[in-house]
């Protein structure tokens, strides 16, 4: 038999699903894993291409990163498998919204 996780345990596991699903869709809006198609990009060089503050999308990639949808190494970020297979324009199983 399965052990049980205890209420608080599945509240925030419910939560954090929330907040990562919330995530994918502003990177899905902001086209960030077609923007780093070419290689990796600094946070500002993505800022401004997506035309967005980069403090702020610094966080919302560094949230990304920690459950494998985008990768950063040496302050550079990056596409990972996921992103590069599920999110990008090339995509069957494209992530973002329909225009």
């Amino acid at each position: 038999m399965a052990k049980k996780s205890p209420p608080p345990a599945v509240m925030l596991n419910l939560i954090i699903g929330y907040w990562v699903s919330r995530l994918i869709y502003v990177a899905a809006k902001l086209e960030l894993a077609d923007l780093l198609d070419d290689g990796p990009r600094t946070v500002e060089e993505l800022a401004m291409a997506a035309g967005v503050r980069a403090p702020a999308l610094y966080r919302v990639l560094r949230a990304l990163a920690s459950v494998g949808i985008f990768e950063e190494t040496k302050g550079d970020s990056s596409n990972s498998r996921r992103s590069r297979r599920r999110c990008g324009r090339a995509s069957p199983a494209r992530c973002a919204p329909r225009r």
